[in-house]
């Protein structure tokens, strides 16, 4: 769907099952990978080996290419469906690692929120900044009904904004958050996530 925005040539003939190495590491992952040919427009990224071994011919994994104004990516192998069936951390820095491509700098980075199963979402309302940190923790792929979500934290949270701002609360408990300002981020730890915090980030007037 996306082949000429990509700059590429995709052929579902010849695919190869999916042998993912990133980071230094490498992760066999359910699908098939199509042949790929990219043009010049396009920047490669990742890589898909023919095998598991390390020495076998290798395609690239992604791919990132400008489009108007911005940019888009796409990876070449059913990252969706692998990852729901088989949840991997290489794949998961993988894809990280591609969305970084298209956004270096983030407004909201929550260390640790991947592995502990936490959903990051964004809002503002009547200027105010809100990070949403939603656990998602639990074994939603393989118990069809679960009765208890285990907390997770302590959280890292760094948070790009203008300036210093005013305050730093922890909603809906309404308790004020300590951190840290430089270089045009804030820094805070959020003790823990039940459920479902928010991180409120007001400006200074």
């Amino acid at each position: 769907m996306f082949a000429e925005a990509l700059d590429a040539k995709i052929d579902p003939a010849g695919s190869w099952e999916v042998h993912l190495a990133h980071g230094g590491t490498a992760v066999d992952l359910p699908g098939r990978a199509p042949t790929v040919t990219l043009g010049p427009k396009a920047k490669p990224f990742g890589t898909l080996r023919e095998t598991a071994d390390a020495s076998s011919p290798t395609r690239p994994a992604a791919a990132v290419a400008t489009l108007g104004k911005g940019r888009i990516a796409a990876t070449f192998f059913p990252m969706g469906r692998a990852y729901s069936h088989q949840p991997d951390a290489t794949a998961r820095r993988f894809l990280d690692d591609l969305v970084r491509e298209l956004a270096p700098e983030p407004i909201a980075v929550v260390n640790g929120s991947t592995e502990a199963g936490v959903d990051v979402h964004l809002a503002r309302k009547g200027g105010k900044l809100l990070v949403n940190l939603v656990n998602t923790s639990g074994p939603h792929r393989t118990e069809p009904v679960f009765d208890a979500i285990p907390p997770v934290g302590p959280l890292g949270v760094a948070i790009r904004v203008a300036s210093r701002p005013a305050k730093v609360s922890l909603q809906p408990a309404g308790v004020d958050l300590p951190f840290t300002y430089e270089d045009g981020r804030i820094r805070l730890t959020v003790p823990k996530v039940d459920v479902h915090e928010i991180v409120v980030i007001e400006p200074a007037e």
